[in-house]
């Protein structure tokens, strides 16, 4: 009997010498733009959104996408100065696909 149980956690153990090489799911990265809203999709807001009121939108989001950087819930990259800026859900210190993590220099 003793010989069955260990035959059976024998069975049950998993081997020390191999890793986990499951894909993981990884959201796509995004442009800051395709995160707000726009003039098709539906709004709580009426369609008569002034100059204003886009800006605020504008910065409204970019803040957010910035504090949510700052905890680390989420990776901002931009790959030239006045390029889109990229939204991705944040892996540790993986830089979001297809973008190059080289920043450019700064004037």
């Amino acid at each position: 009997m003793i010989a069955f149980l260990w035959a059976c956690l024998e069975q049950l153990d998993d081997p020390a010498d191999v890793v986990d090489t499951r894909p993981i799911y990884r959201l796509p990265a995004l442009s800051l733009e395709q995160l707000l809203p726009g003039p098709n999709q539906q709004t709580a807001q009426p369609e008569t959104q002034t100059r204003l009121r886009r800006r605020s939108a504008w910065s409204s989001t970019f803040v957010a996408s910035l504090e949510l950087a700052k905890q680390g819930d989420v990776a901002l990259m931009q790959a030239e100065n006045f390029d889109p800026i990229i939204v991705s859900v944040s892996s540790g210190d993986q830089p979001p696909q297809n973008i190059s993590s080289t920043p450019s220099a700064s004037p």
